[in-house]
């Protein structure tokens, strides 16, 4: 009877897969991973159309685009400048050998860019008339080449 007890006495009270957080572990994992999909697998677009189709949609008049492009092209430009500032922050602390706060401003600075490139992708789209730009047609109507 004493190893029945002991059997019971481990399995009730040392359960090291529940200590370790198995459970919880396999979790963070299957959401790494449909993260990670989420980031490399692009999403097909909900409806294929073509600019004079979209503007015929969303019922926009040609102020209207005028205005969106305008907007598009401000904030690509002032998130571009906050992204030169914060990697001219990022030089100054380097000096300092502040390394974590380094790393920390180009991790802001590449954000920044990332937006900075996402609204001018669209006003380019939104200049041209097209929509579905690729990011080499992107490049080329940019430096014109």
């Amino acid at each position: 009877m004493a190893k029945g007890k002991t059997r019971h006495f481990m399995k009730t009270f040392i359960d090291i897969p529940r200590w370790v957080g198995v459970e919880e572990i396999v979790t963070v994992a299957r959401s790494v991973k449909s993260l990670g999909r989420s980031l490399f697998v692009p999403k097909q677009p909900e409806r294929i159309e073509t600019f004079e189709q979209a503007v015929e949609r969303l019922d926009l008049t040609e102020d209207a685009i005028k205005q969106r492009c305008r907007q598009y092209y401000m904030f690509a430009v002032i998130y571009a400048i906050a992204a030169l500032l914060f990697m001219g922050y990022a030089i100054h602390v380097l000096f300092l050998k502040h390394y974590f706060t380094f790393i920390t401003t180009v991790v802001l600075a590449v954000l920044l860019m990332t937006f900075a490139f996402r609204e001018h992708f669209w006003y380019t789209q939104m200049k041209y008339r097209r929509l579905g730009f690729t990011f080499q047609e992107w490049l080329k109507s940019v430096f014109n080449y």
